[in-house]
């Protein structure tokens, strides 16, 4: 009797912990956001880094191998559970521009501006 009852248990625990793990893989999968980088700066963008705001580290570049031309586009994504985000754009002769603290709800696109030698950054 002890024997049958340990084994129901383990049963119903090994039940929800398939439940828990099927759920909680679509939830965070739900999570992720795709949204597009596009470079309208005039200039050549080396590297991409886009971090959440509380962070004090950049990560990894998000552009990989390559660069973007004045015009090109790079695919990225964000975790929609934050809200807000850093972004660092490295141009190809070193120097960066630094956004902090901008919004990316909702953002389906993030575009990078040179307006008489100000970066600028606009969502959507």
């Amino acid at each position: 009797m002890r024997n049958f009852k340990l084994r129901s248990v383990c049963g119903v625990l090994l039940l929800a912990a398939i439940i828990l793990s099927t759920f909680g893989a679509g939830t965070a999968s739900a999570r992720r956001r795709n949204f597009s980088f596009v470079n309208y700066s005039g200039r050549i963008v080396s590297y991409l880094y886009i971090t959440q705001s509380a962070y004090r580290k950049w990560g990894h570049d998000l552009i990989g191998s390559t660069v973007l031309a004045n015009g090109d586009s790079c695919g990225c994504w964000y975790d929609d559970r934050i809200r807000y985000f850093d972004v660092r754009v490295v141009f190809s002769d070193g120097s960066d521009a630094v956004f902090m603290r901008h919004s990316f709800r909702g953002l389906w696109r993030l575009t990078l501006f040179n307006r008489n030698g100000t970066y600028t950054i606009r969502s959507n």
